[in-house]
């Protein structure tokens, strides 16, 4: 799809491209790639129920353009709608699906979380930068995760300003959070818990640097059975990781 020379009319083929993601995804089956293309795109995407039963093998993937330039989601001036029982809407709502994969994107400047998973399980939120979302919340999240199994958040920028609380909110099971970039988080960059959410919760090989973090970068808030291992914390904090009333989680070689 292609924000600037499409149209929605069209079949959404590469050579009759879409205007929107919104009519893309009304589109897409299970096993669909929807491809976007450069540029910026003010809408708030809601990723329909395609996959009720998840299959790993046959996802639905929304995919920035890897041979163009950036794509964002800019949610300036966007009026956001709730999805579920969210008392915060989101600039992108994965809700009630599975094996669902969000690659690439640059998601900016929402009043809601930059993206809410919430009651969906194994989707994959990949190698996105979030910037400045959350800004008509009590607490600025950028990313929460809620009420799912199995989520990945993998190879992502967070990028924390000065309005930026927290960056991740687990309150699912078995969240593998690794391989990102955090800096310039208020509060903390990830909370895990209370449980029974966040158990089985895995936080690997993500790199932490300048996060003031006044609650902990890593919060484990009487989570339970939650794994941090092999992290690098680099500055910004006096908490690097605080567990607080948790029981049976792992904390080694972290640096």
């Amino acid at each position: 799809m292609d924000g600037s020379s499409g149209d929605d009319g069209n079949t959404g083929e590469a050579s009759s491209p879409l205007r929107t993601i919104g009519k893309a995804l009304e589109m897409a089956a299970a096993g669909d790639t929807v491809t976007v293309k450069a540029g910026t795109y003010n809408e708030q995407i809601v990723i329909p129920d395609k996959n009720p039963a998840p299959s790993l093998s046959a996802p639905l993937v929304i995919r920035a353009d890897p041979a163009g330039g950036p794509v964002v989601l800019d949610g300036t001036g966007v009026e956001l709608v709730v999805e579920g029982t969210l008392e915060n809407p989101a600039g992108v709502s994965i809700y009630r699906d599975g094996a669902v994969v969000l690659e690439g994107f640059t998601i900016t400047n929402y009043s809601g979380y930059g993206v809410a998973v919430q009651q969906s399980s194994f989707a994959t939120v990949k190698g996105c930068t979030f910037r400045s979302n959350g800004t008509g919340m009590a607490d600025a999240v950028d990313l929460l995760v809620i009420s799912s199994q199995g989520v990945r958040v993998l190879e992502n920028a967070f990028e924390g300003t000065a309005s930026s609380e927290r960056a991740i909110d687990d309150r699912s099971t078995d969240t593998w959070i690794a391989y990102n970039d955090f800096t310039g988080y208020r509060s903390s960059c990830i909370k895990v818990g209370p449980a029974p959410a966040g158990a089985g919760c895995r936080i690997e090989h993500n790199r932490f640097t300048g996060n003031p973090a006044t609650e902990g970068v890593v919060l484990l808030d009487r989570a339970r059975a939650v794994v941090v291992t092999r992290n690098i914390l680099d500055g910004g904090s006096l908490q690097g990781i605080r567990l607080e009333q948790s029981t049976d989680c792992r904390v080694h070689m972290n640096t």
